[in-house]
């Protein structure tokens, strides 16, 4: 019942309730360890006051000739009684309750109680030189002023010390526990807003709650990253899907419009084939791009790069022949890696193809190692890529600007993207340097076997 009420109540609250708790049971056995140390010093006390009185009388300052003169039957709150060996008592005394015929106990001291619960101590001794034995009885009710005290005093004042603790303590939570408030009516005001370019607040000290609030905020940049790339991609999917659906409905609208001949439908035909492939070929693009992102391990074999570039090689030297251009290739001998063979052509194929669509004259496709990793670099005379554009390039659909894919008319802004989500799923990079005097130099680079 009380662990359910304290799941429905604040964290300072149950905070409080638990150490109100540790307080009581500290409080307790303040007071209980009080008390038993109050009761076992009571003890000793008597103890050391019955032995040593009875003794000091029994050797000292009692003698055989002189027993009556010099007895007294109390002295700080010892009871004494002087018997003879034959069992009379004719001096002294012991408080009512107590049997002056319990056998003695030499050297030894020893508890009696009464019938009505009253416990006494009682020590013997024997007197020198005599046929007489001194014992002296003390009553344990007759407890320690100055302790008894001190233990009332600690029972009056422990409700009161324990209410100003645990209401400071309250306080003293709600104080450090402010700024989580804070972070709970930042956290609504996002969420309410759809906003993420706000952030919690940071709270003063650099504590656990100060780096919970960085860890929120390290999440909320990852979102707003993530919110704004796949916003960016919504509008870029959305403006290249608009060209193609706008131009086979106007085909189709005039089709059905006016009376065309053959030639005309076949045109017309012609148009929405087209814009329905390259429509086909975007969709296909981005589910590759998807499935590759789903990726979690890749199953890589041992790739010799050598024999790996030299097939590729062959496919473009054709190409750049038709092309005009030239095309040459360097691999560095003994040079190995773990790889998935697909995807790395793949990645390969995208640098080698934006090259030759871009490039003047040359494209070159070199690999070496470089300590433990493997650098693949694809090196062009075209254009090159503007400074203030470069941290864009493997955005999804981006392209530097029409007049580099003016000649071509080709391109989806994907190709990049693809090469990066494979370089990352090798636990490799790739990054771009501009050539000199111009062109441009991708880069890249996977861990050798």
């Amino acid at each position: 019942m009380l662990l359910n009420l304290m799941r429905k109540t604040s964290i300072s609250i149950r905070i409080t309730i638990w150490y109100a708790i540790f307080i009581a049971l500290i409080m307790v056995l303040l007071i209980g360890g009080a008390a038993r140390l109050a009761q076992y010093l009571n003890e000793a006390e008597h103890e050391y006051t019955l032995t040593s009185i009875v003794d000091e009388y029994a050797k000292y300052e009692l003698e055989a000739n002189d027993i009556e003169d010099d007895f007294r039957s109390y002295e700080k709150g010892v009871y004494m009684t002087v018997y003879y060996d034959d069992g009379r008592s004719n001096l002294g005394g012991v408080p009512t309750g107590f049997d002056s015929d319990v056998l003695p106990s030499f050297n030894q001291i020893q508890q009696y109680q009464s019938q009505d619960a009253q416990n006494y101590l009682y020590y013997d001794q024997r007197i020198p030189k005599s046929n007489a034995w001194l014992r002296g009885v003390v009553i344990m009710t007759e407890s320690n002023h100055e302790l008894a005290q001190l233990v009332h005093i600690l029972g009056i004042a422990a409700p009161f010390v324990a209410i100003i603790i645990i209401g400071g303590g309250y306080l003293l939570i709600r104080r450090l526990l402010s700024p989580i408030n804070q972070m709970v009516t930042s956290a609504n005001q996002i969420a309410n807003s759809a906003s993420f370019d706000q952030r919690l607040p940071y709270p003063l000290a650099k504590d656990e709650l100060y780096a919970m609030s960085h860890a929120f905020n390290g999440m909320l940049d990852t979102l707003e990253h993530s919110y704004q790339r796949e916003k960016q991609f919504s509008a870029n999917l959305s403006h290249e899907l608009r060209t193609p659906i706008a131009v086979i409905k106007a085909e189709s609208e005039y089709a059905l419009q006016y009376p065309l001949s053959d030639t005309g439908y076949k045109e017309s035909f012609d148009v929405i084939l087209r814009q329905s492939t390259r429509m086909g070929d975007l969709v296909a693009r981005m589910l590759e791009l998807a499935r590759l992102e789903e990726i979690k391990a890749l199953e890589v074999v041992p790739i010799d790069m050598e024999q790996f570039v030299a097939e590729m090689a062959s496919d473009y030297q054709l190409l750049a022949t038709q092309r005009g251009v030239q095309f040459r290739y360097t691999v560095e001998a003994n040079v190995q890696c773990q790889g998935d063979r697909l995807l790395l052509h793949h990645a390969i194929d995208n640098l080698l193809m934006n090259a030759m669509k871009f490039t003047n004259s040359y494209v070159s496709l070199e690999v070496k190692q470089v300590v433990k990793s493997i650098h693949i670099r694809v090196v062009d005379d075209g254009e090159g890529i503007p400074k203030e554009v470069v941290h864009r390039l493997w955005e999804r659909f981006y392209q530097v600007s029409s007049d580099r894919n003016k000649q071509t008319n080709i391109g989806y802004g994907l190709g990049l993207a693809f090469v990066q989500t494979i370089a990352h799923l090798h636990n490799g990079t790739v990054i771009y340097q501009p050539n000199q005097p111009n062109g441009a130099i991708f880069q890249l680079s996977i861990p050798a076997s």
